[in-house]
């Protein structure tokens, strides 16, 4: 596949050299072999096996930190709770 790496990097707004663009181009290649060599699936065709069907965990709470131990390792600590710098004005 012929990549046209001039017009490639106008179209990122983009400034590269040759060496770099070479190492680009080699780079980009191996990405789309890599596509081109990807099964192909049939559009009809369903991924999943019903006869194995994926069973998920339950999703169980748990506690495995006490607030104790959080807040010991937070910078500073107010009312209970950890302080964080103010962002937003």
């Amino acid at each position: 596949m012929n990549i046209d790496m001039i017009h490639l990097a106008k179209l990122c707004k983009i400034k590269i050299d040759n060496k770099l663009s070479e190492k680009i181009k080699n780079d980009i290649s191996k990405i789309l072999k890599s596509v081109e060599d990807l099964p192909n699936f049939d559009k009809n065709e369903s991924f999943f096996d019903p006869n194995n069907i994926m069973t998920l965990r339950d999703d169980v709470a748990k506690q495995e930190f006490t607030r104790d131990d959080i807040l010991k390792n937070a910078p500073k600590v107010k009312a209970g709770c950890a302080v964080v710098p103010k962002e937003i004005d």
